[in-house]
């Protein structure tokens, strides 16, 4: 929607509006123009079985455009003449060079979409009777280009549509500003022209030179770039020294989901890297990162035979969610079920025997004596608990840890040991039968989780006799390597088994309360199954924080935002999802830098978000807290003493301030030149201090701070 009246005042005073094409009404998905001819590379390098690496195809086809256009003698040239000369370089007969060139076509128009911001523009303009051309610099024929915008929904025809390859001048010049000029006057016979497109130079600099009012409309994809946020990740990216399809079309698709204002734009926040927002970290950050963790399950289960993919805890919901959308382009993708289930609904049942008592020791635990009793050992805490306590001389009320108290847990277990086992027997019952009823086990099955050293799938296989793999997304190696070794339990980790030589580094794996509380969902932790007359039921272990709002809202933005971006980038790629495969490094990238060097403006996203770990033992912990309410889990993020959300504005003064600072940026683009303009966008702070003028200096100090 369009946010910028001023735009609209501009139309009203026009006779004729003269619309720029690419990157103004119509866009590529990707976040460069030559993504898409990477995109016609692998494709036709595999269609037509051509001994070329796509990288070397992409390079020779653009460098056979320069040089078809030097000796042209022309301003711009003809498709036709770009192939020409990529035949005579190659060795390419007519025939395959022509069905090359047509590929290219048909991919342009296949991948172009309209930048509905800008096509509310265009219909605001055509039901005001105002006459409408479009004016492009660009290589496509005349024919193709309005094939691509009938496509779009724009109306145009060989009267209305100008094209550089055609006339062989540009606007650039200005050449192909006084084409339209002349146009306009045989066709209108009178009337000033507004000019509305993306290029500074092409777009505003060509036309004025002619007399002709022109406006400027950032393409949002330039202006996502120039986020220092952006910079810093994807610095290869946007130097296109990267050709990786995944991350450009997933910058694509945020820069059109973030950026899709008219100039000047005012909604996202250029210091940040979500614009503080929960539903951002899934979009941006968390939709690529489970898209190829699925896409990796994938390729895992066909090359080892997998028939059936579990997705186990609340952590599984997610990556099962995610799954099922990615499989639904994949052929012969493995299909997926939900189990619902935790490490406490699993472990009781595991303990077969005495023996089998020393799995309690498996994960650490610190608390009370009495949550470490009902949460980890299963017990209700009634008078022969108490009286078995005591005898061992431990009150309800005493801590314990399972790694600094380890001859007094043992005391403790010893003394519970019929209770427990007995417990044990009645869950493990329930559970099986829980199981069954679902029809789980059927064949050979995967079971999927978060990680990180498979103990749920090591319960699982004991509980059930049966030999499943284990796959995770964040195995932890040194468990993993221990684990495999001593129960035979194959665990696989992507973050693991993809990065041999980083992974221990690897920084991700080193703030796991944030991706736990990530995978998280609504539902409390749950803690068991019990049988009743009809059936089973499933208990959820009550916890007063763990219900939340708050929590709840944080959990259902960021996976709201990991499906959408999925499902956009699937309508996308389509059959063609393999091509766009990437490794754990490049898939993490939004979120590992948001874990490790966290923005001011986003750590706000987490904070007073309870974390929940009872099986634990852990109380009134959040991922981050500045009230002190909670003790914070993210602490090593916050070295940097800049980094403080105690000051928290008023949404009202926000939103004032913003309307403020949209009307400044209006008054701006009124009245100062492009460089200075230019100037003033790129940092506001910076060209108010430096002013002369001391009204201005205040009211950029009162507006933007100091810089």
């Amino acid at each position: 929607m369009l946010k910028n009246i001023s735009v609209f005042n501009e139309i009203n005073q026009a006779d004729v509006i003269s619309f720029d094409v690419f990157d103004t009404l119509i866009t590529r998905p990707f976040i460069k123009p030559r993504d898409l001819l990477m995109l016609l590379a692998m494709k036709v390098c595999k269609k037509y079985n051509l001994p070329l690496h796509p990288d070397k195809y992409l390079s020779l086809r653009m460098v056979c455009e320069r040089e078809a256009r030097a000796e042209s003698g022309c301003e711009d040239i003809s498709l036709q003449k770009i192939y020409d000369l990529f035949a005579e370089r190659m060795f390419l007969d007519e025939k395959l060079s022509n069905a090359l060139m047509q590929e290219e076509i048909e991919i342009e128009i296949e991948y172009s979409q309209p930048r509905e911001e800008m096509r509310e523009l265009y219909e605001y303009a055509k039901n005001r009777g105002k006459h409408i051309y479009f004016v492009s610099d660009m290589y496509l024929d005349t024919e193709t280009l309005i094939v691509l915008l009938k496509k779009n929904n724009y109306d145009a025809n060989w009267n209305n549509t100008l094209v550089s390859s055609f006339y062989g001048v540009t606007k650039h010049s200005g050449a192909l500003f006084q084409i339209l000029k002349d146009k306009v006057e045989s066709d209108v016979q009178s009337g000033n022209i507004l000019h509305i497109g993306d290029n500074f130079n092409a777009d505003i600099k060509g036309a004025r030179s002619l007399g002709i009012k022109a406006y400027f409309c950032e393409n949002p994809h330039e202006e996502f770039l120039k986020i220092p946020e952006i910079k810093a990740i994807f610095k290869d990216n946007v130097s296109g020294r990267d050709n990786k399809l995944g991350i450009n079309l997933m910058l694509g698709l945020c820069a059109k989901k973030f950026m899709g204002g008219i100039h000047p734009n005012i909604f996202y926040d250029k210091n940040s890297l979500l614009d503080g927002k929960a539903y951002n970290l899934g979009y941006f950050g968390v939709g690529l990162f489970l898209l190829n963790f699925s896409l990796w399950i994938m390729d895992y289960a066909k090359k080892n035979q997998i028939k059936n993919l579990i997705f186990l805890a609340r952590d599984g919901y997610l990556l099962n969610e995610v799954y099922k959308v990615v499989a639904s382009k994949v052929k012969d993708a493995p299909p997926s079920r939900y189990l619902l289930s935790s490490r406490r609904m699993f472990s009781i049942p595991s303990i077969f025997d005495k023996k089998d008592l020393n799995l309690i020791f498996n994960n650490n635990y610190e608390g009370t004596v009495f949550d470490f009793v009902k949460f980890r050992l299963g017990l209700e805490v009634d008078a022969g608990i108490c009286e078995k306590l005591n005898s061992v001389n431990l009150s309800l009320d005493s801590e314990i840890s399972t790694l600094s108290d380890i001859l007094e847990v043992r005391t403790l277990v010893d003394a519970l040991s019929t209770d427990i086992l007995l417990n044990a027997e009645r869950e493990r019952v329930a559970l099986r039968r829980y199981v069954k009823d679902q029809e789980f086990i059927d064949e050979k099955c995967a079971l999927v989780d978060l990680g990180y050293n498979g103990s749920i799938s090591l319960y699982f296989n004991k509980i059930f006799s049966t030999d499943f793999e284990s796959l995770n997304v964040a195995a932890d190696a040194a468990a993993k390597e221990r684990i495999q070794y001593t129960s035979g339990l194959e665990v696989k980790g992507w973050l693991i088994d993809s990065l041999p030589f980083t992974s221990y580094n690897f920084n991700l794996l080193k703030i796991i309360p944030l991706l736990e509380t990530i995978f998280s969902t609504k539902l409390n932790q749950s803690e068991k199954i019990v049988l009743t007359d009809d059936g089973f039921k499933e208990i959820f272990i009550e916890d007063e924080n763990s219900s939340d709002p708050k929590r709840i809202k944080f959990v259902t933005d960021v996976h709201a935002g990991a499906i959408e971006f999925v499902k956009d980038f699937i309508e996308i790629c389509g059959d063609d999802i393999g091509m766009y495969a990437l490794d754990p490094i490049s898939s993490t990238g939004v979120i590992n830098r948001h874990f490790n060097k966290p923005k001011s403006e986003d750590i706000k996203i987490w904070d007073g978000i309870y974390f929940e770990n009872n099986f634990a033992g852990w109380k009134n912990k959040a991922i981050f807290s500045s009230s002190g309410e909670y003790k914070s889990l993210w602490g090593n993020a916050f070295e940097n003493k800049e980094i403080s959300v105690e000051n928290k504005s008023n949404p009202k003064d926000d939103e004032v301030n913003i309307k403020i600072e949209g009307l400044v940026d209006w008054f701006f683009y009124k009245i100062q030149s492009e460089k200075k303009y230019l100037k003033y966008k790129r940092n506001k702070a910076h060209y108010f201090n430096d002013a002369k003028n001391p009204i201005f200096r205040k009211l950029g100090l009162a507006i933007y701070g100091k810089k």
